[in-house]
C-alpha cells in the first residue's frame, strides 16, 4: 500500500478531500473479486500462477494477497473472520477445482457433495449430518443459499417447553419457490432428530 493511504481513506471516511482517490479490492465482502477472475487477474499483472485462496466460499470471493495489492495500488487491506459463513476456519488451505475449471485453495474443513444434477452442496460446520446449508449450481460460481436456517431459528426459540406448532403463519403464498418450502421441511425434520 501507498505511504499515504491510511490517511486518505480517513480522510474520504470523514468526507474530506484526500490527496488521491481511495481504492479498495478485497477490504470488505462487498468490495471483492471472484475466485476464478483474481486468478485471471494474477496472470494479466504478470505474477506467477498459482491457486487462489476461496476465503468467501459463500459468494466465490478470492483473497486478494499482498502481491496484488501492491502492483495494482490498492489502500485498503481486509480484516477478515477467520470463519466463513458455513461456519468452518479458514486455515490449512487444501486444493479444490471451480466449477469453471480454476484451481482454488479452500480451508481444511470445507466439506461438500455432489448431488444427482451436478450441483455442489454444502454443510454448516462442515457437518454432514445435517442437511446442506447452500448449493453451487453446476456450472455456478457461488453458493446460494437453502432457505432452512430461519425455520431452525424458530423452533429452537419457540419449542421449548411445549405448546409449539410449526407451521406457515399466513399460509405459503404462490410466489414461494418450492425450493424453499422443502428446505423448511427439512429444518423440521432435522430439528425433530435433535430433539430425540
Amino acid at each position: 500500500m501507498a505511504a499515504n493511504s491510511r490517511g486518505n481513506l480517513i480522510k474520504t471516511i470523514n468526507h474530506k478531500q484526500p490527496a488521491g482517490i481511495v481504492f479498495d479490492l478485497g477490504g470488505t465482502n462487498v468490495s471483492n473479486i471472484s475466485a476464478s477472475t483474481l486468478y485471471k487477474l494474477r496472470i494479466a499483472l504478470g505474477l506467477k500462477p498459482k491457486p487462489v485462496k476461496l476465503c468467501d466460499p459463500y459468494q466465490g470471493l478470492g483473497l486478494v494477497e499482498e502481491d496484488v495489492r501492491e502492483i495494482i495500488g490498492v489502500d485498503v487491506a481486509g480484516i477478515t473472520s477467520l470463519y466463513t459463513a458455513f461456519g468452518y476456519k479458514n486455515e490449512n488451505w487444501k486444493p479444490w477445482k471451480l466449477p469453471d475449471g480454476t484451481d482454488v485453495l479452500v480451508g481444511q474443513d470445507f466439506t461438500v457433495r455432489k448431488d444427482e444434477n451436478g450441483n455442489t452442496l454444502i454443510f454448516p460446520g462442515s457437518d454432514t449430518c445435517c442437511s446442506p446449508s447452500a448449493k453451487m449450481p453446476k456450472n455456478g460460481f457461488y453458493f446460494d443459499p437453502i432457505n432452512r436456517q430461519q425455520a431452525l431459528e424458530r423452533i429452537k426459540i419457540f419449542s421449548p417447553g411445549g405448546g409449539f406448532v410449526f407451521g406457515a403463519i399466513h399460509n405459503i403464498q404462490p410466489n414461494v419457490p418450492v425450493e424453499n418450502i422443502l428446505a423448511l421441511i427439512d429444518a423440521v425434520k432435522e430439528a425433530r432428530r435433535k430433539q430425540k
